[in-house]
């Protein structure tokens, strides 16, 4: 039997190739539990919540009349910043009903009542916070603003909502609940990576 040339080996390498493909897609589309999506959709709340309610604390301290941010000042530094929801001509009064309207979105949000409009609300108004004190904002602001983000993507209303019950056996599409995963642990990787160099 006389050795196969490469162009009869192609074919089978390219089906084999397929295959692989369609496993791995396979793998990362296969379905997940609901409820941890759920448990981390309450948990995103609860976090949000104490993180607004800590700026509406703060608020006088960075915005007030000897506040540490100068937003036009720094608006003229960094354009990037300039966003709709906290001009800088906007006073005390309308960044505390601001915030506080953010505070009790968070309410709907835990209890899964339109989850993922409702994170999507909370995260514009978390970006456009952060913006009106950009020059002091931490990393706590840049966790909160990643986890709105994925309960925005992630399908999180499925399980202890007040819209679809309790599904404590229900099963979500993975692709997304993987890629958060992902994201996740790069984020860990880089702060240990970050911590271990300094």
């Amino acid at each position: 039997m006389e050795p196969r040339s490469l162009a009869d080996r192609r074919p089978s390498a390219l089906i084999l190739v397929r295959g692989c493909a369609r496993r791995v897609i396979r793998a990362w589309t296969a379905p997940v539990p609901a409820l941890p999506l759920a448990l981390f959709r309450v948990a995103v709340a609860a976090l949000t919540l104490a993180y607004l309610v800590r700026l509406t604390v703060e608020l006088p301290l960075l915005h007030g009349p000897t506040g540490l941010v100068d937003q036009r000042t720094v608006e003229t530094a960094y354009p990037f910043t300039r966003q709709p929801l906290f001009p800088s001509d906007a006073g005390l009064a309308v960044r505390r009903a601001l915030l506080l309207l953010g505070c009790a979105l968070c309410v709907p949000l835990g209890l899964g009542w339109r989850p993922r409009r409702v994170a999507l609300a909370l995260y514009l108004l978390v970006v456009c916070a952060v913006r009106s004190h950009f020059v002091v904002a931490s990393v706590d602001d840049g966790i909160v603003h990643l986890l709105l983000f994925w309960a925005a993507l992630l399908p999180v209303g499925e399980s202890l909502s007040i819209e679809r019950g309790p599904g404590l056996h229900r099963q979500v599409p993975g692709g997304a609940a993987r890629a958060a995963g992902l994201n996740f642990a790069l984020v860990y990787l880089v702060a240990g990576g970050a911590g271990w160099a300094s």
